[in-house]
């Protein structure tokens, strides 16, 4: 723009980057880095580096990428709990409905009676009626002698059952008299299961094996605990004396057929297994 000699010369005025010059027109001038512009911020989560930084520097190949190197800001994970606070936590969900299991006794026939029990399996014999007895006879003062192992079954007042082992030595029943026998305590688990039954039931049942030998026999009566007498020196073993002693009253002592001990082959070697499953003989 010409100014008249002597006076300053007059600027063209510019206006700010954005804003229409008085004429409507925008400022002339250089446009680039270097004019007065604001440059648009790029997206939060997306903005360019910091010149010099690590990964700003050149590439081995001599290419600057910092221009367009890019950071993704994220939120931090949540601080995991201790292994001790583990402990508190607990997990609830809701159980997805389970269709009711099938009643395992579906179809079955209870019995009725004791005339239809009889009805079903015929009437016994003589012979095993009449072979009942309540008194020691020979044969069987013989058997508890040979005898190294037997059940005993007690149950108490509310009749819960249970059925536990005895055994010792060959003869470990001690026979006091003809309808009397005593049977010692030894070391075992203390449970004494069957000794709380017999304090409030008396009623035992005593069934007697002998390795090998198809007899049985089988000894009912009651009960009672002592915890001394003049046989228990009789029942040391190895230099133990018993605490304990089961005196049996018998009321019903007889043989019991052995056709279970014939159908298990409880006796016989070829079909015994061993702790794994096997046949002991291969």
């Amino acid at each position: 723009m010409y100014s008249a000699p002597g006076t300053p010369p007059v600027r063209e005025a510019r206006s700010a980057p954005g804003i229409a010059s008085p004429q409507g027109r925008r400022p002339r001038g250089r446009t680039g880095p270097s004019a007065l512009s604001v440059p648009e911020a790029p997206p939060p989560e997306e903005r360019p580096t910091h010149p010099g930084r690590a990964h700003d520097r050149p590439t081995p190949e001599g290419e600057h990428k910092g221009a367009q190197s890019k950071v993704t800001l994220t939120a931090p994970a949540p601080a995991l709990p201790a292994p001790h606070e583990l402990r508190s936590f607990s997990l609830s969900y809701a159980a997805e409905p389970t269709a009711p299991a099938a009643d395992p006794l579906a179809g079955t026939v209870p019995l009725g009676s004791a005339e239809e029990l009889r009805e079903l399996l015929g009437t016994p014999h003589p012979i095993v009626i009449d072979k009942v007895h309540d008194r020691l006879t020979d044969d069987d003062v013989a058997m508890l002698a040979r005898s190294p192992f037997c059940t005993m079954a007690t149950s108490d007042a509310d009749g819960n059952c249970d059925a536990t082992p005895r055994g010792g030595a060959p003869g470990f029943t001690h026979v006091l008299d003809r309808s009397t026998i005593a049977l010692p305590d030894r070391p075992g688990n203390r449970r004494a299961d069957s000794f709380h039954n017999i304090l409030s039931n008396p009623r035992v049942g005593l069934l007697y094996l002998i390795p090998g030998a198809m007899d049985v026999l089988r000894v009912n009566g009651r009960a009672h605990i002592v915890t001394d007498g003049p046989f228990f020196d009789a029942m040391t073993v190895k230099g133990q004396r018993p605490k304990l002693a089961l005196i049996v009253r018998i009321e019903e002592i007889y043989r019991h057929c052995p056709a279970s001990l014939k159908r298990s082959g409880v006796w016989a070697p070829e079909t015994w297994t061993g702790a794994e499953g096997r046949i002991t003989g291969e």
